[in-house]
């Protein structure tokens, strides 16, 4: 195995890795109510277990209560079950591609090696299965709007989460509870709403692995 291809397929392989690790850390959604005419904001940040809230500057250490009537901002108090259900599965694919890379990682070092050609044919078939997973993860993600309109009372048109959101009367249809990404607004609250870091750094995953299997095949033939 080349020493070229060895450390390109390993870097890459560590930035797939980068990529899964700090996606699993940062959020995957977020929702922001804006009141019009007014700087109050409230920023909603859905993470694999719970929604935290922040401050305009995204101070995640800020966490308030998420309901009027819930001590606790985790899906399971809120009964968020669908929600919860949308991303332990993404979680679950998430991790089992950061798993697979990790495992890839050290079988490209003995490839190289030992120069192996078949370990290396092995650590690209590993990073092929690591980008279906990552795309399972990232496109079964899409079901948070049908989540978010069986869970999310401001889609039964019943806002409690906070007092700047129970101010939107405007069309649930052109907010979270029907769209993946946007914003909509009425005559008191601006509602933004879109996928956010952690969901989009999937995507860099999967563009990273294709450096990783790629030259791994292709030296396994010489």
């Amino acid at each position: 195995m080349k020493r070229a291809v060895a450390f390109l397929s390993l870097f890459m392989c560590l930035v797939v890795i980068a990529c899964c690790i700090v996606s699993i850390v940062y959020p995957w959604y977020i929702v922001s109510f804006k009141k019009i005419g007014s700087d109050d904001r409230v920023k909603y940040l859905y993470y694999w277990d719970e929604i935290r809230t922040t401050d305009e500057k995204l101070n995640a250490t800020n966490i308030i209560n998420t309901s009027s009537d819930s001590g606790s901002e985790k899906y399971d108090d809120l009964g968020y079950d669908h929600i919860k259900n949308v991303f332990i599965v993404s979680l679950a694919f998430l991790c089992l591609a950061t798993l697979l890379s990790l495992i890839s990682a050290v079988v490209i070092l003995i490839a190289f090696l030992a120069k192996n050609r078949i370990c290396a044919k092995v650590a690209g078939v590993f990073m092929i299965i690591v980008m279906i997973l990552l795309l399972v993860s990232f496109f079964q993600f899409f079901r948070i709007n049908g989540a978010f309109r069986e869970d999310d009372p401001l889609c039964d048109g019943n806002p409690v989460a906070s007092w700047i959101s129970s101010l939107f009367v405007g069309d649930a249809d052109d907010t979270y509870c029907h769209k993946f990404m946007g914003n909509n607004e009425d005559q008191l609250v601006k509602i933004s709403f879109s996928p956010y870091v952690g969901f989009w750094l999937v995507i860099g995953g999967v563009f990273f692995s294709l450096f990783v299997f790629i030259p791994l095949f292709k030296t396994s033939k010489h």
